[in-house]
């Protein structure tokens, strides 16, 4: 698949642009993108120019600006890939584990909720997830460099802990399709960035 810019064909239809698709042994899709930008005669002039110099390359009309055919040129390329193994179960909705995806969303609400005061300093560390309970029971420890960034996680009166509580634990019910008991803690690992071990346990690779 290529694309190529309708309102300066000439130079993004190059020489060097015709061969690498000439030695392409798959489809031959060309997309022709900005045709908002060019009469209906000049993409009909275009679509033939390019018949002429790659026969049998199917030439597509698109507008990225405006959405113009985008669903066909992605129905197209859908329908052009070969079918491979199937990697994983049918049931299965992504290859990482939950844990992962759970630290994710707390660490999504931690970043909304304080924004760029402790953008790198701060790591989520699952300590427990039972699902043997009317409720999944995580309990998660939020694990930051300093003692003053334990009082800005946790807030006046533990406000901001409970805003992050409550907000990551909305989404993770909905990811799970569960009842959720989320317990979070925040704890003090000095240096933690710089520290391989504390790294691992975080689940930081360290190589």
């Amino acid at each position: 698949m290529g694309i190529v810019d309708a309102s300066n064909f000439d130079e993004s239809f190059d020489d060097e642009f015709r061969q690498v698709f000439e030695e392409n042994s798959g489809p031959r899709i060309l997309a022709l993108n900005k045709t908002d930008q060019v009469s209906a005669n000049t993409i009909e002039s275009l679509t033939n120019q390019i018949q002429n110099v790659l026969p049998n390359t199917e030439t597509i009309p698109v507008s990225a600006m405006n959405g113009s055919n985008l669903p066909h040129l992605k129905e197209r390329l859908e329908n052009s890939l070969p079918l491979g193994p199937q990697l994983y179960p049918e049931d299965m909705l992504a290859d990482q584990p939950e844990r992962f995806f759970v630290s994710e969303f707390i660490r999504e609400q931690i970043f909304h909720e304080l924004h760029q005061e402790l953008p790198y300093s701060i790591a989520v560390q699952i300590e427990e997830f039972r699902e043997d309970r009317t409720k999944v029971y995580i309990r998660a420890n939020i694990v930051v460099e300093r003692q003053s960034q334990k009082g800005i996680v946790i807030g006046a009166k533990g406000k901001t802990l409970k805003s992050i509580g409550k907000n990551a634990r909305k989404k993770i019910e909905t990811f799970l399709d569960h009842g959720v008991y989320l317990d979070l803690h925040v704890k003090v690992y000095e240096k933690w960035r710089k520290n391989e071990f504390l790294l691992r346990e975080l689940g930081y690779p360290t190589n």
